[in-house]
């Protein structure tokens, strides 16, 4: 029987060896490692069944775990342990006993969002990890949660022809697993969460432990697999996300704007209905139209685009995997130094890249020009005027606007100075977007948000001669389509690496509570230099900054080329 187990084995590896290669494997194997030793490890899907145990049984072959030893479905077993498939259909063993087994390999437990018939009946993964927790001696048994990646899609979309086929691109069925692995895309990835441990209670009395105790830590284990799974689901893939059309339907039924358009309607003398179409007018303005197509192809364009303009694009994986991990439990606002207009390319490019869902970016009106707006509203741009100054209605629906993408867990990123630096030194906060971004916490319409400070900094900005001239005096050219078309010689020209860091999130609310009585006001305002001087704190010293420091701390106001090279 163990030769038999073993042809099985290698015939799974070879098939594997060939069909698997497009998944990225994100899996620590030395903590794992660690695990397995300490105990019985297992690893804990909520959906999918044979293709997925073909997958991650031949990661744990190639790094040394060997093959999944067991899963509670019937028909991995029939086609990977014969025996044991027999022993549970004729009921010689039951599924604890064998995920509890001292054989030597990782187990699968699949508990799917969705298996529960009956209001107060346990599921059928709560009654095997309640017999995995009453046979559990000395040795703990780690569950370890596994979130499988197929293909991004934006939640909520209407489905595609395609997809009434092979399934949604995050869970395809087995045509559709079958029609992404045949292409062999490689943008799917296997994640592991944190490690769930399942130790027994110790008793020593040496009486049996009781059945709701067991039932009452298999709940809860299995609750915990699902929170992690759906957790990084909203990560990976956001929140469901609206049509732009039903999302101005729903703003337009808000009581404040409802309230806003009355006001108007008496103040102005007009008919109240023409109000509204002018309310509808100003969403239609503002409001995104997030498409997760113009996300991939943009990152596409990106990856080729950034290969000839920079030499890179450093992050600090530290820093983005708190980011990510904040991510998991609250909306998160990323608020950066302005310096270049790679400035709205650079997040979601290294967000992407990091399987983390793209931000919604608040962008000028002046970049809403033909052919940039349907592009950018497409990729999460949503546009705001410069100056809305005594336009109440406006101030509403963009406040309004940002309540609802931040309540809906939308995250968003915008700029703390409102407009470029043109001297490379942070301009002072503007605090009309940041207002807007805390009153809704501050109003307990949510619990918590996260404020991340962002700095992007550039060996040398691609908008430099641009920002010179109007330094001497020059007018700033108008974004259009005619300077969009001028600036493709600045794929000629390579500008250096581009640096990322993100500085600690802030918590709007703790920042409330620690501000007690003070005025609003002020609390906003400290808190916008607290986001300016995150920024300033993680932003690197290039070469460049140096040298140029070192030329303006030199007495001599100009100094020849070879004085140049002598400091140098």
């Amino acid at each position: 029987m163990r030769k038999l187990y073993q042809w099985i084995d290698s015939l799974w590896q070879w098939i594997a060896e060939r069909v698997f290669v497009r998944f990225e494997f994100n899996l620590p194997v030395s903590e794992l490692r660690k695990l397995a030793e300490a105990g019985r490890l297992s690893f804990a899907l909520t959906s999918g069944g044979f293709v997925e145990w073909l997958i991650l049984s031949s990661w744990c072959r190639k790094e040394g775990f060997g093959a999944i030893l067991i899963a509670n479905r019937r028909r991995i077993l029939l086609f990977a342990k014969p025996l044991y498939f027999f022993q549970i259909c004729f009921k010689r063993k039951s599924y604890a006993e064998l995920f509890l087994s001292e054989e030597h390999g990782p187990r699968l437990l699949i508990c799917p969002f969705h298996e529960r018939k009956q209001p107060f009946d346990p599921t059928p993964a709560e009654s095997l990890l309640s017999g995995i927790y009453n046979g559990l001696q000395g040795r703990g048994f780690f569950l370890v949660p596994i979130f499988v990646l197929w293909r991004k899609h934006v939640r909520g979309a209407a489905k595609k022809l395609s997809e009434h086929f092979l399934g949604l691109g995050s869970s395809p069925n087995l045509i559709g697993k079958i029609w992404y692995l045949a292409r062999q895309r490689k943008d799917s990835a296997v994640r592991s969460l944190t490690p769930i441990t399942m130790e027994a209670k110790e008793n020593s009395e040496g009486t049996e432990i009781e059945e709701t105790e067991a039932m009452r830590a298999a709940k809860n284990a299995r609750r915990r697999i699902l929170v992690q799974v759906n957790q990084e689901m909203r990560v990976v893939l956001g929140p469901r996300y609206l049509s732009p059309h039903s999302v101005k339907e729903n703003l337009l039924k808000d009581p404040d704007i409802l309230k806003a358009i009355s006001d108007v309607a008496q103040t102005s003398g007009q008919d109240r209905k023409r109000v509204m179409m002018l309310a509808y007018k100003n969403l239609t303005e503002i409001v995104a139209n997030y498409q997760y197509r113009t996300i991939e192809f943009m990152y596409l364009f990106l990856s080729w685009l950034f290969t000839r303009v920079f030499k890179g694009v450093n992050v600090n994986e530290k820093e983005l995997q708190n980011v990510r991990e904040v991510m998991k439990t609250k909306p998160v606002v990323f608020i950066c130094a302005h310096r270049s207009h790679f400035d709205y390319l650079v997040i979601p490019y290294v967000l992407f890249m990091q399987d983390m869902v793209t931000p919604h970016i608040a962008a000028g009106l002046n970049m809403a020009f033909w052919p940039m707006s349907t592009f950018m509203r497409s990729g999460g741009a949503f546009f705001i005027r410069r100056s809305f100054r005594g336009d109440g209605l406006y101030t509403v629906c963009l406040r309004k606007y940002i309540e609802y993408l931040l309540k809906n867990r939308y995250n968003i990123k915008y700029f703390i100075e409102g407009t470029r630096s043109r001297t490379g030194k942070m301009l002072a906060p503007a605090y009309g977007l940041l207002k807007m971004v805390m009153e809704p916490c501050r109003n307990k319409v949510i619990e918590d948000i996260a404020l991340v400070p962002v700095s992007i900094c550039y060996e040398e900005l691609p908008e430099q001669g641009a920002y010179s001239k109007e330094l001497l005096g020059a007018q700033k050219d108008k974004e259009n389509a005619r300077a969009l078309f001028r600036s493709r010689k600045v794929i000629k020209t390579n500008f250096g690496k581009v640096y990322v860091r993100f500085a600690d999130p802030i918590s709007v609310k703790d920042t409330y509570q620690l501000a007690g009585g003070a005025a609003p006001t002020l609390t906003l305002q400290k808190t916008a230099f607290q986001i300016c001087k995150s920024i300033n704190d993680v932003s690197p010293i290039t070469a460049r900054a140096i040298v140029s420091t070192v030329f303006l701390a030199h007495p001599m106001a100009s100094l020849p080329l070879q004085k140049v090279h002598s400091i140098g």
